[in-house]
C-alpha cells in the first residue's frame, strides 16, 4: 500500500516516459521509484544500455523507442543517434492496412570500415504498397539527423519508392543506403 492505494512492484533499472501529444512536457507521475525514470528527451543522453527497461506509453513515440532499444540491444551498445520523419510502421498499418511495405537494413557505414571501429547503422523506409508513396523514414546510427532531414521535404511532397530507387547516391555516404533498399 502506498498512500492508501494498491501499488504494483516492478523490477527494472530504468523507466522511460514519453511526452504528451502536442509537445507538452512529459509528466512524471508521483509514484515510488520515479527517481529512476527518464523521459523521452533524456533517452539520447544514456551512456550505456540499461539491463532492464520499461517504456511507459502506447503511442507511436513509445513504439519507436521500443524499436530503437531493441536494435541497440542487438548491437550490444547504446545507439549514437536516432531520427525519424513521417509515420512509424505501426501508425502506417493503422491508416493504410496490410498494403504497407517496409524496407530495412542494418549495415556498417563505409567510414567505419576504414577506421576499423565496429559501428553499425539501421535504416527503414515505410511505404504504402498501393501508391508506393514513402510514408516514413527512420534511422539509427551516426549523423542520422542530417540524413533524415534531407528526406523530410521529399516525403512531404509525396516521393515514391521508385523515385528513391532511381536516384543516384552520393558516394561514400551513409544516406546512399536508402537508395539501395530492396
Amino acid at each position: 500500500m502506498y498512500g492508501g492505494e494498491d501499488v504494483k512492484s516492478y523490477d527494472y533499472d530504468l523507466f522511460v516516459i514519453g511526452a504528451e501529444p502536442g509537445g507538452i512536457d512529459p509528466l512524471k507521475p508521483n509514484i515510488p521509484g520515479i527517481e529512476h525514470a527518464i523521459t523521452s528527451r533524456e533517452m539520447f543522453q544514456l551512456q550505456q544500455l540499461p539491463k532492464r527497461l520499461v517504456i511507459v506509453g502506447g503511442g507511436y513515440i513509445g513504439g519507436e523507442f521500443s524499436s530503437m532499444m531493441i536494435i541497440a540491444a542487438q548491437l550490444g551498445r547504446i545507439f549514437l543517434q536516432a531520427a525519424t520523419v513521417g509515420i512509424a510502421e505501426s501508425k502506417a498499418r493503422e491508416q493504410f492496412g496490410e498494403s504497407v511495405q517496409c524496407y530495412r537494413t542494418q549495415f556498417e557505414p563505409l567510414f567505419h570500415s576504414i577506421t576499423q571501429q565496429n559501428e553499425q547503422a539501421m535504416i527503414k523506409l515505410v511505404v504504402d504498397g498501393d501508391s508506393k508513396r514513402v510514408l516514413g523514414a527512420h534511422m539509427v546510427g551516426g549523423h542520422v539527423a542530417d540524413v533524415i532531414q534531407s528526406l523530410a521535404v521529399a516525403i512531404r511532397k509525396g516521393i515514391t519508392k521508385q523515385d528513391i530507387d532511381e536516384t543516384i547516391g552520393i558516394h561514400p555516404t551513409t544516406g546512399e543506403e536508402f537508395l539501395t533498399l530492396d
